[in-house]
């Protein structure tokens, strides 16, 4: 049941029924009538001035087209619909509701916000635009500011107020006499404040802060303003009421007056109250109203409106984590305030809500705004709570590209074969939902074709369609157009191809393409933390001016027993860069174990402390670190194993099961996994060991489709190797004569290169190849047939053993540009597209939130070669056309 409450009437204190048929979704008052607005778009409306009893009886209705906002001047009343029309009727208006139009009935723009003063209609439009209406006339102010758009406007003392969505405010002159407006607009003020709500009733002016405070400023009549006095204000003072841990989130202010409502449903005034002329200076709760769950107020002149809610509290999804929290979902009322200023009633999602685009609880970033879906609109639309506003706001039809994490779930971003770039879901809980499909499923569509479903996302599922000529696509289905021909995988594991970092072990399935493209999606912190080594009792532990004293009495030691562990089986181990000195266990078994980290690559086995300190060697670093994680993957098991047999999924489509990856199994036909090759079909990665041939994944497919292919081993050509043994290759120098090079990453340690990264050399692209006894670096030029020493001039474009790599941007953040960052991306480092001026883009990186860093060729050759300077541009995939790319593809 709702009520609307009048308050400074006659009698002081009124209560209007509303029947239980109707809702009210909105309010306005002007100095004589009362309006409401209904969820079966109607008007409803009583007079304030009649001396007889206000009862239902005496409500009036008419039909007006669907309201989002409704509001009012002295005499008019104005209401915008869902399609952006503004209609208006009293004066100056006429008499009768007209929609507004500019000069010469031309339609005016798309209207987001109206505001009601006394004489004129204020509105908010696209672009950064505002305007106010007259009776005859609009008068548009079009000078824009680094806002993106306004958020709330209001009259004040003659001049006009806007807060932009930044939480800053500016004005504006406006001449009342002849309505025109100033072209100057200025920051109303320095305030390091962000402002999320703008309240004025021309004389009072209070803005609310993101930090909860309120900001007051004006003549403060009988203590209005609520600062504890009754004196002018003459500068913004800021404070936070006591109303008992409740936060403010409307304010309706008059001339002698000013009711405050909170998140919890209370009303709180200040100044001379309208119903018993009792004045406080500061807000105090108003006891008439205590416990009735108010949802709006609104104030005109000395009468004062509530509309007591009735709904229940909307309660579908839990406070909002992390930076949200803050934001009080919960113990909001039914009805919230919009970004832009007007009330928006929340309905919780269906239960069936999987084949939803959006679902309760997604996190999303629309502009420069981010918040998490809470719920629908009346359209079914998802609403999103703004944190940083203490808004909501509506998702619409054209932001289906806003969201950015569904927690709990795996999302890959994607962009399909019309170009449209859509996040989907990888979760077999919402793609199961989909006829029983799983992601990983290969199947065949009611065209022929043949694909992986990768996932879903709204209605339909994204499937991953193979082609010949490896240009796979993605493309989105129905259900009913699909059908299985193969699931490779059981039903509890997640499908992927890339390393399962959440298993103890790594685990190469059957591959999605598409998969790749953000399969480190759910590890935010990608770059390389250097934890402080901190004294541990579990371990022993030496200080470095005393090890040295100390290392001859511990060798003393070996071959005795301690707790049971032989002391030969520990060695000491100089940890990071602090230089603690550590006496470590380790396992002669592991020591040749390769295991891959997120954040850093293929590392080597030294020994875990703390149950969950890894301790590593990265496979081309002299110097030992240790790593607190539990996602250390087991990749190259030195001895075979039932952990060292993988499946892969070929380019026929064929499973392989029990492919071998073991040191001591693959060594025995000449590879190792991770070693580089060139194969039959381009440069390539091992992969593993079957039936005595090699698995390999070329870099074509890595970038793509991520299939594998088999060779025999004397198909393939060693160009790079993982190991710490000593490895070499014969190249042709340019005179004729051979040269042995090293290629094993053992043989770089500590080098600004490693073998294999591809470099650019008088913008020409080559291999660093090799590193000769000498430890001189040696490149080869592509088409070229001999090798020759690496100039200082060289320039990494990416780095193709599977080991970290960044470079910095022009705000220093980092970027990577190693190949396990770009699996499946279709664009890697040394790809570009040219510019308008035909100057070429090269790709040299990805950041975390995968927008890509082109730079400037030429002014690239002439900064740091980790350092990229002024001339360094962020594109998202969207923003790039595929076919406009040029692919870097070694020639063999």
């Amino acid at each position: 049941m709702q009520n609307i409450w009048v308050i400074g009437s006659n009698p002081p204190l009124i209560q209007i029924p509303i029947p239980k048929s109707v809702i009210v979704n909105n309010i306005a008052l002007s100095k004589t009538m009362c309006y409401f607005t209904t969820n079966d778009d109607r008007l409803g409306s009583f007079s304030l001035t009649n001396d007889e009893e206000i009862t239902p009886e005496n409500i009036t209705y008419e039909s007006v087209k669907k309201v989002e906002q409704i509001v009012c001047g002295n005499e008019y009343v104005a209401y915008r619909t869902a399609t952006g029309e503004v209609y208006a009727r009293g004066g100056p208006f006429p008499s009768t509701f007209t929609k507004i139009k500019e000069k010469k009935e031309y339609e005016m723009p798309f209207v987001m916000s109206i505001t009601g003063t006394p004489y004129y209609l204020f509105a908010i439009i696209p672009s950064g635009r505002f305007c106010i209406i007259t009776g005859n006339s609009v008068i548009y102010h079009k000078k824009r500011t680094s806002d993106r758009w306004y958020i709330a406007c209001a009259m004040f003392l003659g001049t006009v107020l806007l807060l932009g969505h930044t939480g800053r405010a500016y004005t504006m002159s406006f001449n009342e006499a002849n309505p025109t407006l100033s072209n100057t607009l200025q920051v109303f003020s320095e305030d390091p404040c962000v402002f999320t709500s703008l309240f004025s009733c021309n004389e009072s002016l209070f803005f609310l802060t993101n930090d909860d405070y309120v900001v007051s400023y004006g003549y403060n009549h009988r203590g209005c303003l609520g600062v504890r006095n009754m004196n002018p204000v003459s500068s913004l003072v800021r404070y936070k009421p006591s109303m008992d841990g409740e936060t403010i989130f409307e304010i309706a202010p008059s001339s002698d007056f000013t009711f405050f409502l909170t998140q919890c449903g209370n009303v709180y005034v200040s100044g001379e109250s309208p119903d018993n002329k009792y004045c406080t200076s500061e807000p105090v709760l108003y006891e008439p109203l205590s416990g009735k769950r108010i949802t709006q107020i609104r104030a005109c002149g000395n009468i004062c409106i509530a509309l007591e809610g009735g709904h229940k509290d909307y309660n579908s999804t839990s406070t909002p984590p992390g930076s949200y929290k803050n934001f009080p979902i919960v113990v909001m009322p039914t009805y919230y305030t919009d970004v832009l200023g007007a009330p928006k009633f929340v309905t919780p999602f269906p239960k069936n809500y999987t084949k939803w685009f959006y679902h309760p609880g997604d996190i999303i970033v629309k502009t420069d705004a981010k918040g998490k879906v809470i719920g629908l609109d009346s359209d079914n639309f998802p609403l999103i709570a703004v944190s940083n506003l203490k808004r909501i706001m509506s998702l619409t039809d054209q932001d289906n590209d806003f969201l950015d994490k569904r927690p709990g779930h795996k999302l890959i971003r994607t962009v399909t074969s019309d170009d449209k770039v859509v996040k989907i879901d990888t979760d077999d809980s919402v793609v199961s939902y989909f006829g029983g499909f799983k992601a990983g499923d290969v199947i065949s569509t009611s065209k022929g074709e043949t694909g992986q479903i990768i996932g879903a996302r709204g209605e339909y599922l994204y499937v991953n369609i193979f082609s010949d000529d490896g240009s796979d696509s993605i493309s989105a289905f129905e259900p009913r157009e699909l059908k299985l021909e193969s699931r490779l995988v059981p039903a509890d594991q997640t499908t992927s191809n890339h390393i399962d970092n959440q298993s103890e072990n790594i685990t190469m399935k059957n591959i999605s393409s598409q998969e790749k493209i953000n399969a480190d999606q759910n590890n935010e912190n990608n770059m390389i933390n250097k934890e402080t080594n901190n004294d541990n009792e579990g371990n022993k532990i030496c200080d470095k001016d005393k090890f040295l004293n100390k290392i001859n009495a511990f060798y003393e030691t070996l071959g005795t027993v301690e707790n049971g562990v032989h002391c030969k089986n520990f060695i000491p181990v100089l940890i990071g860069e602090n230089d603690r000195f550590w006496v470590l266990p380790v396992d002669e078994r592991e020591k040749n174990d390769l295991f891959y980290l997120n954040e850093l690559g293929l590392c080597y086995y030294i020994g875990i402390v703390n149950g969950n300190s890894f301790i590593y060697r990265k496979v081309h670093d002299s110097r030992v670190d240790y790593k607190t994680t539990n996602k250390a993957v087991l990749v190259r098991p030195y001895f075979p194993s039932e952990k060292s047999l993988k499946k892969f999924l070929t380019t026929d489509y064929k499973q392989l099961t029990n492919v071998e990856v073991s040191y001591s199994e693959t060594i025995k036909l000449g590879f190792l996994v991770y070693d580089r090759v060139i194969s039959p079909k381009g440069y390539a990665t091992v992969l593993g060991a079957f039936e005595g041939k090699i698995v390999v994944m070329t870099d074509r497919n890595y970038f793509s489709a991520s299939l594998v292919d088999i060779f025999e081993p004397t198909q393939l050509e060693l160009v790079g190797r993982v190991d710490t043994k000593e490895c070499k290759k014969s190249y042709k120098l340019n005179d004729d004569k051979t040269i042995e090079l090293f290629i094993n990453t053992g043989s770089f340690l500590d080098r600004q290169f490693l073998v294999q990264d591809r470099i650019i050399y008088n913008e020409k692209y080559g291999f660093i190849c090799g590193k000769d006894q000498n430890k001189k670096l040696y490149m080869k030029l592509d088409n070229e047939e001999f090798v020759m020493p690496a100039d200082k001039e060289a320039k990494r474009i990416m780095r193709y053993m599977h080991v970290m790599d960044t470079v910095l941007d022009r705000h220093f953040k980092t970027a990577y540009n190693t190949i396990m960052k770009f699996s499946g991306m279709g664009i890697k480092p040394g790809d570009y597209f040219r510019m308008k001026n035909n100057e070429p883009l090269i790709c040299r990186g990805v950041f975390n939130n995968k927008s890509f860093l082109f730079v400037s060729l030429k002014e690239w050759m002439n900064e740091p070669d980790k350092l990229i300077g002024k001339f360094g541009k962020k594109f998202f995939m969207h923003d790039i056309r595929y076919t406009e790319i040029i692919h870097d593809w070694p020639p063999l």
